[in-house]
């Protein structure tokens, strides 16, 4: 069954204004984003404990779609904090010939770097008690998401959220 652009572009505009509509309505609650991530179980399963302070920084979440319909962009927007300049991190698919996974590059402030904090708080102890090894973060969190530009791994946040 081939597609009708007319119908297509239709569909996609009822359903952007009813998504509108409830962005509207979530942005009347303070804190409503940080509040509904960290408060969904299968991403708060991925939001490390050393991530929960930043994400209260959150103040708004969108989705773009562009017209073509060839993929979508997560854009998390963030007021001034003290562990990043950006103010929209993004993650955005692409599918053209094959899936691209264009995300942000996060501006880190020296000495926040939760990538680096969350790698240095995950040690495991080995035996003697007095040695410990550091081992590398092999699970996603949630600011690892916007650096991992891999298609091959399960990419939960972005199937919950999309």
């Amino acid at each position: 069954m081939e597609s009708d652009p007319n119908r297509d572009k239709y569909n996609r505009d009822r359903r952007n204004k009813e998504y509108k509509r409830m962005h509207d309505w979530a942005n009347t609650f303070p804190r409503f984003w940080p509040i509904a991530l960290m408060n969904h179980e299968a991403v708060a399963n991925i939001i490390a404990e050393e991530e929960k302070d930043c994400l209260n920084y959150m103040t708004d979440f969108y989705i773009d779609e562009p017209e073509t319909g060839n993929g979508h962009r997560f854009n998390f927007v963030f007021k001034t904090n003290p562990y990043f300049t950006n103010q929209v991190l993004s993650r955005q698919y692409r599918l053209d010939d094959h899936l691209r996974i264009l995300p942000s590059y996060i501006n880190w402030i020296d000495g926040n770097n939760l990538l680096q904090l969350v790698m240095r708080n995950y040690t495991v102890k080995k035996e003697p008690p007095t040695r410990w090894q550091k081992y590398e973060l092999s699970r996603q969190t949630f600011f690892t998401w916007f650096s991992d530009r891999s298609t091959l791994n399960i990419d939960r946040i972005g199937d919950v959220i999309g």
